[in-house]
């Protein structure tokens, strides 16, 4: 229970929390050689981003090949689950029917199972789960493989201020509070 607790606390108050964003100032070298230092080093920084967009692309497609055959598996246990809850279904009203029918030892047909209220006790004794699958959606699948497989912060902007410094400039970092700020 103290688990349980603590649990609901640490989520109800990172969701209070504010959030912040990081903001780079930047101070640009005074000398000549300085600034054609900062120009390579922006050339440095195009070329990052654009490797890291190819191969995001990339990494995207065989995200798409795994999505794609994790949602298979995940559809064809969706049709399993599918067919055992149509039957537990099916049994159920028969229990019922046949409860209603006989007067099974004058019990109640049915009460809740300390464990949930998605489990049920049958006359009989059975235990029904009641609770219909969920399908399976293909867009979270791309979207967990994505999460999963692809790297989206490629560190650009580091080896850009990195260089940025080296050339004689100074980047300035700080953090902006823009949701749930205090007061």
């Amino acid at each position: 229970m103290k688990y349980l607790f603590l649990l609901f606390s640490i989520i109800f108050f990172s969701a209070c929390s504010p959030k912040y964003k990081v903001i780079y100032d930047y101070t640009p070298p005074v000398s000549e050689s300085g600034k054609d230092c900062v120009k390579t080093c922006k050339e440095k920084l195009a070329t990052c981003k654009a490797i890291c967009r190819s191969n995001f692309d990339i990494c995207k497609k065989k995200a798409l090949k795994i999505a794609k055959r994790s949602y298979e598996r995940k559809l064809q246990e969706y049709s399993n689950a599918l067919e055992r809850y149509a039957n537990e279904v099916e049994m159920f009203n028969l229990e019922q029917n046949l409860y209603y029918f006989n007067n099974y030892n004058d019990r109640p047909f049915f009460y809740w199972r300390p464990v949930g209220p998605y489990w049920i006790w049958g006359p009989t004794g059975g235990i029904y789960s009641l609770q219909k699958p969920i399908k399976p959606s293909l867009e979270e699948e791309i979207q967990e493989a994505q999460m999963r497989y692809c790297p989206i912060d490629c560190k650009c902007q580091d080896s850009y201020n990195e260089c940025f410094n080296e050339c004689g400039g100074k980047v300035h970092i700080r953090k902006v509070c823009i949701e749930n700020c205090p007061k």
